[in-house]
């Protein structure tokens, strides 16, 4: 029973490691550049979820375990929201120093 749970919540603790910048980083952002970055959490979240939650527990030689691959789903999650954010922000900056 204890390695169900740890094969459940090491991957989760991963994935959450990972994600901690994004939550650092929406605390200073405009509601705008939140609302798009939710956006695109919505759709990816569950994608990302499902492709953890479908690799085996213990890797092969040709295949990655579950613990990887819910390292690799945090960082591209935390590189695409990152950008997302970037560029959200450098926007509405354009946008209001063109209306100064």
């Amino acid at each position: 029973m204890d390695h169900i749970y740890f094969y459940f919540t090491q991957p989760l603790y991963f994935f959450a490691l990972y994600t901690l910048p994004i939550a650092i980083a929406l605390v200073f952002v405009s509601k705008t550049v939140f609302k798009s970055w939710l956006k695109l959490a919505a759709w990816m979240l569950p994608l990302l979820f499902i492709f953890v939650a479908t690799q085996p527990v213990v890797g092969s030689l040709l295949s990655t375990n579950r613990d990887d691959t819910a390292r690799l789903a945090g960082e591209i999650f935390t590189i695409l929201s990152l950008i997302l954010i970037a560029w959200k922000y450098y926007v509405s900056h354009r946008a209001n120093s063109v209306k100064a």
